[in-house]
Protein backbone atom coordinates (compact mmCIF):
# COMPACT_ATOMS: atom_id res chain seq x y z
CA UNK A 1 0.00 0.00 0.00
CA UNK A 2 1.33 3.11 -0.82
CA UNK A 3 1.86 5.21 2.29
CA UNK A 4 2.63 8.49 0.34
CA UNK A 5 0.15 10.24 -0.98
CA UNK A 6 1.71 11.96 -4.31
CA UNK A 7 -1.57 9.88 -6.04
CA UNK A 8 -3.85 12.46 -4.60
CA UNK A 9 -2.21 14.65 -6.97
CA UNK A 10 -3.64 12.66 -9.96
CA UNK A 11 -6.96 12.28 -8.52
CA UNK A 12 -9.90 13.12 -10.83
CA UNK A 13 -13.92 13.43 -10.41
CA UNK A 14 -15.35 9.89 -10.51
CA UNK A 15 -12.28 8.04 -9.49
CA UNK A 16 -12.67 6.14 -6.39
CA UNK A 17 -10.85 5.81 -2.88
CA UNK A 18 -10.50 3.87 -0.26
CA UNK A 19 -11.31 5.54 3.19
CA UNK A 20 -9.19 4.13 6.18
CA UNK A 21 -11.59 3.80 8.67
CA UNK A 22 -9.95 1.97 11.25
CA UNK A 23 -9.46 2.44 15.46
CA UNK A 24 -7.76 1.19 18.13
CA UNK A 25 -10.26 -2.03 18.19
CA UNK A 26 -10.43 -3.03 14.88
CA UNK A 27 -7.80 -2.72 12.15
CA UNK A 28 -7.77 -2.59 8.06
CA UNK A 29 -11.38 -1.23 8.23
CA UNK A 30 -12.24 0.20 4.96
CA UNK A 31 -14.61 1.38 2.48
CA UNK A 32 -15.12 2.73 -1.34
CA UNK A 33 -16.29 5.79 -2.15
CA UNK A 34 -16.38 8.15 -5.18
CA UNK A 35 -14.78 11.55 -5.85
CA UNK A 36 -17.53 14.33 -6.41
CA UNK A 37 -15.14 16.85 -6.47
CA UNK A 38 -11.84 18.76 -6.03
CA UNK A 39 -12.14 22.61 -5.15
CA UNK A 40 -9.38 24.61 -6.58
CA UNK A 41 -7.51 24.63 -3.52
CA UNK A 42 -7.66 20.72 -3.59
CA UNK A 43 -9.92 19.73 -1.12
CA UNK A 44 -11.73 16.63 -2.39
CA UNK A 45 -15.16 15.75 -1.76
CA UNK A 46 -16.62 12.50 -1.98
CA UNK A 47 -20.13 10.56 -2.29
CA UNK A 48 -20.71 10.15 0.95
CA UNK A 49 -20.25 13.65 2.04
CA UNK A 50 -17.04 13.88 3.79
CA UNK A 51 -14.43 16.25 2.95
CA UNK A 52 -10.55 15.47 2.96
CA UNK A 53 -7.43 17.93 2.60
CA UNK A 54 -5.77 17.73 -0.44
CA UNK A 55 -3.06 15.64 2.02
CA UNK A 56 -6.10 12.90 2.59
CA UNK A 57 -6.52 13.66 5.78
CA UNK A 58 -10.39 13.88 6.56
CA UNK A 59 -11.73 17.55 7.51
CA UNK A 60 -13.47 18.05 10.97
CA UNK A 61 -12.31 14.90 12.58
CA UNK A 62 -10.59 14.54 15.50
CA UNK A 63 -9.00 10.98 14.70
CA UNK A 64 -7.94 10.20 11.13
CA UNK A 65 -9.59 8.59 7.97
CA UNK A 66 -7.14 9.07 5.54
CA UNK A 67 -7.88 7.96 1.95
CA UNK A 68 -6.04 5.08 0.62
CA UNK A 69 -5.40 4.44 -2.72
CA UNK A 70 -7.28 1.41 -3.62
CA UNK A 71 -5.00 -1.76 -4.03
CA UNK A 72 -5.53 -5.53 -4.62
CA UNK A 73 -4.36 -6.14 -0.74
CA UNK A 74 -7.81 -3.34 0.13
CA UNK A 75 -10.17 -4.79 -1.65
CA UNK A 76 -9.42 -8.48 -0.63
CA UNK A 77 -9.61 -7.14 3.09
CA UNK A 78 -13.01 -5.39 2.21
CA UNK A 79 -13.99 -8.83 0.87
CA UNK A 80 -12.99 -10.76 3.62
CA UNK A 81 -14.60 -8.39 6.24
CA UNK A 82 -17.97 -8.69 4.25
CA UNK A 83 -17.75 -12.69 4.24
CA UNK A 84 -16.77 -12.74 7.83
CA UNK A 85 -20.03 -10.19 8.41
CA UNK A 86 -22.26 -12.33 6.31
CA UNK A 87 -21.15 -15.90 8.11
CA UNK A 88 -21.90 -14.16 11.52
CA UNK A 89 -25.08 -13.01 10.95
CA UNK A 90 -26.22 -15.85 8.69
CA UNK A 91 -29.42 -17.75 9.08
CA UNK A 92 -27.43 -20.65 10.44
CA UNK A 93 -25.02 -19.63 12.37
CA UNK A 94 -26.66 -21.15 15.80
CA UNK A 95 -26.25 -24.46 13.54
CA UNK A 96 -22.68 -24.05 13.56
CA UNK A 97 -20.35 -25.23 16.14
CA UNK A 98 -17.14 -23.53 17.45
CA UNK A 99 -15.07 -26.02 15.85
CA UNK A 100 -16.82 -25.53 12.52
CA UNK A 101 -16.26 -22.08 12.58
CA UNK A 102 -12.51 -22.13 13.68
CA UNK A 103 -12.52 -25.01 10.77
CA UNK A 104 -14.38 -22.16 8.34
CA UNK A 105 -11.78 -19.54 9.77
CA UNK A 106 -8.82 -21.31 9.07
CA UNK A 107 -9.93 -22.29 5.08
CA UNK A 108 -10.19 -18.75 4.77
CA UNK A 109 -6.78 -17.95 6.19
CA UNK A 110 -5.29 -20.49 3.86
CA UNK A 111 -7.09 -19.13 0.76
CA UNK A 112 -5.90 -15.51 1.81
CA UNK A 113 -2.57 -16.73 2.05
CA UNK A 114 -2.34 -17.65 -2.11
Amino acid sequence: MQRDFEWLKELKVGDEVAIDISSTWQRNVFKISKVEKITPTGRIKLSDGSQYQPNGRKIGESYSCPLRQITPEILEIIERRNLMSKLEFDKFKGLLSVERLKMLLQWQEELAKK
